[in-house]
């Protein structure tokens, strides 16, 4: 039955997404730790912003891949590659768990007997008065709320708008957008981290933002029936706001975590992970709810599949550009005014290094 299936759905996803969670919580916390450099933290912060798009590549073809000709139907297709791609997550994924190792784990065990544990609830109310942190993540999930809620109008702009209905070009068309954006984000990634070296993270990043709203208002243009593969000059633009916007947050907030060390003593990348983490999740979800509603409200009848309104058709352009511009431009205003820069770092981090010094003087002296 529907209910079933739904609740089938459910339960699934909250599994996996618990399970994700146990996986990308410590992953954050490591790549926070590993660099203590400013610059170097952004180098760092690159590398998987060229490795990750790999993997995602093969996701914006899965969907295609259920319409081949060898599956009865779509869900005769969806049930096989979906298992596919189960076995894969769970080969790779197990991968990191046995055999990645943390580089200083006996160190930081033994420091963590020193001081008792933090409650998590402390923890949590400390970091909500991190003004940097705040501010960080509330433009990122900003910026995600925005793509995300028309994330899931993508589908049906390309299978409706661009090709009146055609399942198959439509998601073909959207794999090769979802190739080329990411084919773009990795090309991109070692330019916006020399920049940000050059130039400050702050700089690049708040550029990036500007050029995310440019963008989403010049693909209302791109968005042509007649002529569909324009769109993808939206892909390759996208790698510029893409791969500047989430490799440089993670690099800024690993200096927030230094901020908060000079700030109240303790290394706390796991927990300023998890909630950052946790919020732009949350912001996801409630966009991709939203999403929803929007089909709901622009008149879109999945009973209609390609007959549907012309009015629908246009609302469906104008919700999918204008929603993600509109979102980049508060994003703007809400990180403008972020106070960490390449010199209060700087500061910051020379301050820590001096405390530690003076506490292994202490130590050897004692």
């Amino acid at each position: 039955t529907p209910a079933g299936y739904l609740t089938w759905f459910i339960a699934a996803s909250l599994l996996y997404y618990m399970m994700l969670s146990l996986f990308c919580v410590p992953w954050y916390a490591l790549g926070y730790e590993l660099a203590p450099n400013y610059d170097e933290r952004t180098r760092l912060m690159a590398f998987p912003s060229i490795l990750g798009p790999v993997g995602q590549i093969f996701v914006s073809w899965l969907f295609p891949l259920t319409q081949l000709p060898i599956f009865a139907d779509t869900m005769h297709g969806i049930r096989w590659v979906g298992t596919g791609a189960g076995l894969v997550i769970v080969v790779f994924g197990l991968i990191p768990a046995l055999f990645l190792r943390e580089r200083f784990g006996s160190a930081s065990a033994s420091v963590g007997k020193k001081k008792p544990r933090q409650s998590l609830l402390t923890g949590v109310k400390s970091a909500v008065k991190n003004g940097p942190f705040v501010r960080l993540t509330l433009a990122v999930t900003t910026v995600l709320i925005g793509a995300s809620m028309v994330g899931g109008l993508g589908f049906y702009v390309f299978v409706y708008y661009l090709y009146g209905g055609d399942k198959t070009a439509g998601s073909v068309l959207l794999g090769w957008h979802m190739t080329i954006q990411l084919a773009a984000n990795m090309a991109l990634a070692p330019l916006m981290a020399k920049l940000s070296v050059r130039l400050g993270k702050k700089e690049i990043f708040l550029a990036a933002i500007g050029w995310g709203c440019v963008r989403s208002a010049l693909l209302w243009f791109l968005l042509n029936p007649a002529h569909p593969w324009l769109v993808l000059i939206n892909a390759a633009l996208m790698g510029v706001d893409n791969v500047a916007i989430f490799m440089l947050c993670h690099s800024m907030i690993a200096d927030v975590c230094d901020v908060d060390e000079r700030d109240h003593g303790n290394r706390r990348e796991g927990l300023f992970g998890s909630l950052f983490s946790w919020v732009f999740k949350n912001g996801i979800a409630l966009s991709y709810a939203l999403s929803g509603f929007i089909l709901v409200w622009i008149g879109y009848n999945p009973t209609k599949g390609a007959a549907q309104l012309p009015r629908t058709m246009e609302l469906m352009k104008t919700f999918y550009s204008a929603v993600p511009a509109v979102f980049f431009l508060l994003a703007f205003w809400v990180f403008h005014k972020y106070p960490i820069g390449r010199r209060v770092a700087t500061e910051v981090r020379a301050e820590l290094d001096e405390r530690r010094r003076a506490a292994a003087t202490k130590e050897a002296g004692a």
